[in-house]
């Protein structure tokens, strides 16, 4: 990557983190993008049975079973408001926006490839 497209990605990547939305009347958090639990939801969202057929919030739970229906809840508006999943019309489904699969795949590989080798070389020469 050249020097422009690298910055392009860590601008998005840290408004989709740090800025706080204003949905309606509630404020919603930014991602923590290098968490386990936000890499998590990341890496179950970018599963390709969701790609056609989307999710709903009881597919989600399956996969992530130490949420309960509230939290989930609160995930799914949280990434409704931060524009990574896009809801049906008077359904309870959800589909994963471009933004949302470029975002998501983004942490995710930064993570796997970046942080945590940074993290490991880190520990490493202290140790």
């Amino acid at each position: 990557m050249d020097g422009i497209s690298l910055f392009i990605v860590f601008s998005i990547l840290f408004a989709f983190s740090y800025v706080t939305l204003y949905y309606t009347p509630h404020r919603f958090k930014g991602s923590k993008l290098f968490s386990e639990e936000d890499t998590c939801l990341f890496r179950t969202l970018l599963q390709g049975e969701f790609f056609i057929s989307g999710f709903t919030n009881q597919q989600l739970r399956q996969h992530l079973s130490d949420k309960s229906t509230s939290q989930v809840t609160r995930l799914l508006k949280r990434l409704c408001a931060d524009g990574v999943i896009k809801k049906v019309g008077k359904r309870y489904k959800y589909y994963l926006t471009d933004f949302g699969h470029q975002t998501t795949a983004m942490a995710v590989k930064l993570r796997e490839m970046v942080v945590i080798p940074t993290f490991v070389i880190a520990a490493y020469s202290l140790g």
